[in-house]
């Protein structure tokens, strides 16, 4: 939600260059989510998958933030390739675990919670990121002004603070997750 106004506020570019930017990163997270599927279907152990993915996600979104004044279009580029390649293969390897660990009977309610609880913990998060993003700006200019007149980018670098932050927390509770050998489709009829 932030990148592209991170690209044009504090980098320059204009709005068709700003999204024209994310498609490595779209093209990143979805062939990284994709080779993960193919990894996960050869292998019963899972947890050091998503583990190193998130680590490299988190690095790279911790040096963005780092370097959010100094980032050049080109290594910007080379970040949101390792952030697509890092955060790719968390979305369907931990809903795969979660699958793996409710009782068949389970399954509608523990997908409809983990996806509930997604989306809500994404919400608040974009809303914390917009209050952090808008901290800088003066008291009672309208929005629109306040997103021309310009953001720093030390409000971006804590935005992506806080995002590495989460991914943290992320990580922690894949650390903390029971590993279960995935199950076959034989083994499942056989519960």
């Amino acid at each position: 939600m932030f990148l592209p106004i991170y690209l044009q506020r504090v980098m320059g570019l204009s709005p068709s260059n700003a999204g024209l930017s994310l498609v490595v990163f779209m093209v990143a997270l979805n062939t990284s989510a994709g080779f993960a599927g193919q990894v996960l279907g050869r292998v019963r152990h899972y947890k050091l998958l998503p583990m190193g993915a998130l680590l490299i996600s988190i690095g790279t979104v911790a040096t963005l933030g780092w370097r959010a004044d100094t980032m050049t279009p080109l290594s910007f580029e080379f970040m949101l390739i390792l952030i697509g390649a890092g955060f790719g293969p968390l979305p369907s390897l931990t809903a795969v675990a979660m699958q793996n660990m409710v009782a068949r009977h389970q399954l509608g309610i523990s997908v409809g919670t983990m996806n509930f609880s997604r989306n809500l913990y994404a919400t608040m998060l974009i809303a914390v990121f917009g209050a952090i993003v808008l901290a800088g700006t003066v008291v009672g200019q309208p929005l629109d002004s306040a997103l021309q007149t310009g953001i720093s980018a030390t409000a971006f670098g804590w935005v992506f603070f806080v995002a590495a932050a989460s991914m943290s927390i992320a990580l922690i509770a894949i650390v903390l997750m029971e590993e279960k050998p995935l199950q076959t489709g034989a083994e499942l009829d056989a519960q």
